[in-house]
């Protein structure tokens, strides 16, 4: 990833703005953010301590020329200029010169044979920090940042922000002029209140005894009903949703309504209901987060409105 030590100094900026105490949901993540910036920043302090000292390490080896660089090193002395002037580093390239370096040297000096433990500290050292590095960095940029974002775009949502939604510029639906799509969900089930009936059955009336082990019931069957709300699949298809209405693609029912519309969304692990006037609920299932589907519903709304 180009460009690692401004993105640290990017997020580090933006946590200085967000005191953690304000979003309770997520203040341990946060916090976990903020220590991790502070040892990615000790590793880039250590960085810049190992470019700072490679020169004066190779003015004591005296390697000038860039034949000496690819005999002795197995680098060419420009190339070596050119990683150390880098502002965006390579921290791969570096931390492998810095260990190829450090080996050399030792060798240099007979320590090889002599003092293997201290050799084998030197390395591992090295070593360690080509792997802390990449610990570091994954953890950071590709995993905590892109969650904490979510969560703070949630609550800017919730609170009818939308600007930090990011456009769904590819899909099959025409829109509108100004109108743009930012949610789109394949493989969705459509499900509908109906009221359902079920029967229950009894036999009323009186029996007597006509001899042993035999009976006759005077009356006959009755059946009663009783009903309640149940759901029916309806259709399975794709769910939009842009900056101005929610679509069901299906393939035997569509479903086109404006966003103003909606009186109620509730969402669910496996799914969302929303809830019009004069219609009847719908509920839609599938994979994906509706919570975060919800609260993009409700803060379009409340910009809407």
């Amino acid at each position: 990833m180009k460009n690692r030590t401004k993105v640290i100094k990017l997020i580090e900026e933006n946590l200085k703005t967000i005191n953690p105490d304000d979003y309770p949901d997520i203040k341990e993540e946060l916090l976990a953010l903020s220590e991790g910036i502070k040892r990615a920043n000790q590793f880039l302090e250590t960085i810049r301590g190992i470019k700072a000292l490679i020169p004066e390490t190779l003015q004591e080896l005296n390697i000038k020329t860039d034949e000496g660089f690819r005999k002795e090193l197995n680098y060419g002395k420009i190339e070596v200029d050119e990683l150390l002037g880098n502002e965006d580093e390579d921290f791969d390239k570096l931390l492998a010169f810095d260990l190829a370096l450090q080996k050399y040297t030792l060798n240099k000096a007979g320590l090889f044979s002599k003092e293997r433990k201290e050799i084998s500290l030197v390395v591992k050292r090295s070593e360690d920090l080509i792997k802390s590095k990449d610990e570091l960095f994954e953890l950071i940029i590709n995993k905590m940042m892109p969650a904490i974002n979510q969560h703070i775009n949630l609550i800017q949502l919730k609170k009818g922000n939308i600007s930090a939604l990011k456009e769904i510029t590819s899909v099959p639906i025409l829109l509108d002029k100004n109108e743009k799509c930012y949610i789109k969900v394949d493989g969705v089930e459509l499900y509908e209140d109906v009221a359902v009936r079920d029967t229950i059955g009894g036999i009323s009336g009186f029996s007597f005894r006509i001899t042993k082990g035999v009976s006759y019931r005077i009356g006959g069957f009755k059946a009663k009903g009783e009903s309640h709300m149940g759901k029916r699949l309806i259709d399975k298809g794709t769910f939009y949703v842009t900056n101005k209405r929610y679509i069901y693609d299906g393939s035997a029912k569509n479903i086109d309504s404006e966003l103003g519309d909606i009186i109620s969304v509730e969402a669910y692990s496996d799914g969302i209901k929303i809830s019009r006037a004069n219609k009847r609920d719908e509920v839609y299932a599938g994979n994906a987060n509706w919570e975060y589907v919800g609260t993009i519903i409700s803060g379009i709304v409340k910009n809407v409105k």
